[in-house]
């Protein structure tokens, strides 16, 4: 009886945590300068951000921990409006390339955004950057990411990296994203 009632349980947690539940409209008072958001899924991340971003507020940092992510956002002076896209991949080599395809529409990562994001699962840990685009972007940045298990490897790495114009921008535990302006 106890076990039975343990899996009905268990079953309805995983019901109820698998239903996709809408993002509510952000409500920003007119006279706040910082928005703080606290998010479970990139996807509603992203529309909290893009939402927040139409009102003139700018990404300033943001941190995980665990499956949670929260960003704060800082009123910047009107007019701007700014767009955001987040990349979230499981492989350094397909985030290289979905980062740089975003930087070629003129989005350029913010710093202190890369982070490590664990889903439901042991098996759901993905890398997470966060870009943005401002109004009139000026410049396009490349990107590529270095990683290595021993630390002799990533310092041969990033001064491989260095010596071809690339620019230590953030990190994770075990990898680097370096930028470089695009020529």
């Amino acid at each position: 009886m106890r076990t039975t009632m343990r899996i009905t349980i268990a079953c309805l947690a995983l019901l109820v945590s698998s239903v996709p539940i809408r993002a509510q409209q952000l409500k920003i008072a007119p006279d706040q300068q910082y928005v703080n958001l606290e998010i479970l899924k990139v996807a509603t991340l992203a529309q909290e951000l893009n939402d927040a971003g139409k009102q003139g507020f700018r990404l300033k940092m943001s941190a995980v921990n665990e499956a949670r992510v929260t960003a704060l956002m800082e009123r910047a002076a009107p007019p701007d409006v700014f767009e955001y896209r987040i990349v979230s991949t499981f492989t350094s080599k397909t985030g290289d390339k979905e980062v740089n395809a975003a930087a070629a529409d003129g989005f350029r990562v913010v710093p202190h955004t890369f982070m490590v994001k664990k889903g439901i699962t042991i098996f759901n840990i993905d890398n997470v950057v966060i870009m943005e685009r401002e109004s009139k972007p000026v410049k396009t940045y490349e990107y590529k990411t270095i990683g290595a298990v021993k630390t002799s490897n990533l310092d041969k790495e990033l001064k491989s990296a260095l010596a071809e114009g690339w620019q230590v921008f953030d990190m994770v535990y075990g990898q680097i994203l370096m930028e470089r302006p695009k020529s």
